[in-house]
Order: structure tokens, then sequence, then C-alpha cells
């Protein structure tokens, strides 16, 4: 009889290879109980600890005796799906009371997911200086283990969060180690391939998309890590309002700098370049740092000139007082799209924060404007499906000091 033990991601419990959770009684205290006894599996446990540690707020008239209770059922829910064995004694599996502790035994027959994880990283960590390669390949094996948070169906838990967060730290961190030995090795394809698998796991780890970018660059996949580069930053600013760090942007110069080095032999040729490397046919969409290079280096040019120029201000309203997250990205993604296609190729717009979103116009007349808005606004009605969430769209003339933006 082998069981296997899945903790990271979807909580499963495997009984030679098919899951007796689907077919045991759903009981959300008895399997919240299940994964705080997975989690502490052979260690002695306090009765007192464990009744704090899973239900804090619970009034219990009789705590220990409703911990025994709780115990009962799940031991007979164990016994009803296979895992305990009564035809064997003493049970392999078991959740048994000593000496005032309670105690989880899994024998040796089990396989729990969390184990192996710190097993192979200890091995991994061992061989990385001697013996890159099997460190490789060990790297490898754990980002296999790892599907997920630890116990992500328990998001709220006291006593999940430092466990997951050191799982968390310990993944991300062996993630890292591939990569260097990847790199090293100049196998940047393999470092692509394991970014868009562990990617999923940590949408927000900047250090990912650093080596993703890196290896599009040295497999000269310019336009590929600017699109990338563009997203990744646009969407780290709009989810938590973080700004490029300077490695990102030391990764953005390369990207955007002439990667072949070598002499031109007229002003023809170099503009004849430039030119081609803008693939971009609508307005453009950056980050906020670049929007104010922009922005300053198009106003002092509308102060020399005597155009017009407008900064437009565009923020997302849900006047149901309740905006979720997942309206706030549906409407900021729909409101991107809207502008790329709405507004020319000379036009320039960032996100200010999660709601709004700023544009720079040139070349416009202020008789123009209303216009603009009224598209953009009749838009995003028509497409956000929902009657609560509304954008709101000022503009102010270029050139004043109260425009300038710092």
């Amino acid at each position: 009889m082998s069981i296997e033990i899945f903790t990271f991601g979807d909580f499963d419990i495997k009984l030679d290879g098919d899951s007796v959770l689907k077919k045991g009684k759903r009981n959300n205290k008895n399997l919240v109980l299940l994964k705080y006894f997975v989690t502490f599996q052979n260690k002695k446990l306090v009765p007192e600890d464990i009744i704090e540690s899973i239900w804090p707020d619970a009034d219990f008239i009789d705590p220990k005796n409703a911990l025994r209770t709780q115990i009962f059922r799940l031991r007979k829910n164990l016994e009803f799906v296979g895992l305990i064995d009564v035809e064997s004694l003493p049970y392999r599996f078991d959740i048994i009371f000593e000496n005032g502790f309670y105690i989880f035994n899994t024998g040796d027959d089990c396989i729990i997911d969390y184990i192996q994880f710190e097993d192979s990283i200890k091995k991994a960590d061992n061989l990385r200086a001697t013996n890159p390669d099997d460190a490789t390949e060990i790297y490898r094996q754990i980002i296999d283990i790892y599907k997920g948070e630890y116990l992500a169906e328990n998001p709220y838990s006291e006593w999940v969060f430092i466990i997951r967060s050191r799982y968390h730290r310990l993944f991300v961190q062996s993630v890292l180690r591939l990569f260097k030995l990847l790199k090293d090795k100049k196998q940047f394809n393999e470092i692509i391939d394991i970014y868009e698998k562990v990617v999923n796991y940590e949408p927000f780890e900047e250090s990912f998309h650093v080596y993703f970018l890196e290896s599009l660059l040295e497999l000269k996949e310019y336009k590929n890590a600017l699109s990338h580069y563009n997203y990744i930053t646009g969407k780290l600013y709009k989810e938590m309002s973080i700004g490029p760090t300077p490695e990102l942007e030391s990764i953005y110069r390369k990207i955007t700098s002439d990667k072949e080095e070598r002499p031109e032999k007229n002003l023809t040729q170099i503009s004849l370049r430039m030119t081609n490397s803008d693939a971009v046919n609508g307005a453009l969409f950056c980050d906020l740092d670049y929007f104010k290079t922009i922005y300053n280096f198009e106003r002092r040019k509308i102060l020399r000139s005597g155009n017009m120029g407008f900064l437009g201000l565009i923020s997302i309203v849900d006047t149901s007082g309740n905006f979720s997250e997942k309206n706030k990205d549906i409407a900021g993604n729909l409101l991107e799209n809207i502008l790329l296609t709405s507004l020319r190729k000379g036009d320039v717009f960032a996100w200010w924060n999660p709601y709004q979103i700023i544009l720079l116009l040139t070349n416009v007349s202020e008789n123009n404007l209303q216009d603009i808005g009224s598209r953009i606004k009749t838009k995003f009605k028509n497409e956000i499906l929902s009657d609560k969430i509304r954008i709101e769209i000022s503009f102010q003339p270029v050139g004043s000091k109260e425009s300038f933006i710092q």
C-alpha cells in the first residue's frame, strides 16, 4: 500500500495512485484538522495548541472533548477510505494519543511532497559547487514538486503562514540557483522554458523576469524582450504600485541600445535603422518613468514652439463602492486596449496608479479634446459589461507649472 500526500497547491492524498479525498466524506473541520496533522507529522502536539491554532475563535464548552470528537470522526473517515488499515497492527498511518500528546504517524510507505522538497533542496545545494550537472537535475525535480503555495486552499490560516512563507522562499531560491547554473552553461532556451513554468506560481518575482529578459537578449529576441519589459513593468505598477528597479532599467537600456555596436557610414543608415525598429502602430504604452521623460521633453518643445499639447487623466470609477480586484483588472485591461486602438501613433500613455491612466496628446487642438474623450468613453461603456463601472476624463494644457510631472 503506497500513500502520497500533496500539500503544494491543491491538497490531496492518493492511495495506490487514486485520490481518497474524492470518495471520503467531505467535512471541512476534519479536512483542516488533517492538514494540520500532515503539516506537523511525527511531532508531539498538545491538545490546547491544536485547538488554538485551528479554531481560535471557537467557543467550546469542553474544548478537549470537542477535539477528541473531531479526531474520532477523522480516524473513522481515514479508515473508511482505506488509509488506516484495520487488518494491520500496529497501524502505520494513524493518529495516536500518548502521554498527553497527539502524534500523527504516516509510516514508511507514505510519501509527503514537502519532505521530498526539503530533502531535494539539501542535496542540490550540497552538489551545486562540486557537481553542477547533478545539482541542475535535482533543481528541476524541485520545481516539478512545487505545484503552488503550501496549502493554498487555506490562505488565511495563521498556523500555515510561516510555513508557507518558508517554502515560498526556498522555492524562489532554488529557481534562481537553477537559473544561475543554466546561465553559466549558456543554456538560455532552457531558462526560458523553466521561466514559463515557474512564473505561473510567482508572477511578481522580479528576479525571474530579469533572467528571462537576459536570456531573450542573449538569443537576440529584442522585440520579445521589449514587449515583455513593457508588460511586466506595467503590471507591477498597476498591481503593486512598484516602478522598475535599477536592474530592470539597466536591461531596458540594453534592449533599446544598438546590440551590434558597429560603426555606421552615415546618418541615413542610422536614421533608417532607428525607424525600422519602431513597430508601434498605435499609441505608445510605457512605464511611468519613461512617460515622464517623454512628457518633459515634449513640454520643453511646446514651450519653445508655441504648439498645443494636452495632459490627460483617465480615472476608473466603480459607483457600487465595491471595486474588486477582478473588476479592476477587467476594466484596466479593457481601457489599455481601447487607448492602444483609439489614440494616434504620436500619443503616449502610462499607468499613474492602479486606478488612473495619464496620457499625452500632442499636435491636437482644444476643440478636438471633447471628441477624443467622448470616443474613449463610448467604447469603454459599450464593452465593460457593467453599468456600475465608468471612466472620467480630464485634460489640461501642457506648458504651465501646474502640469509639470515631478
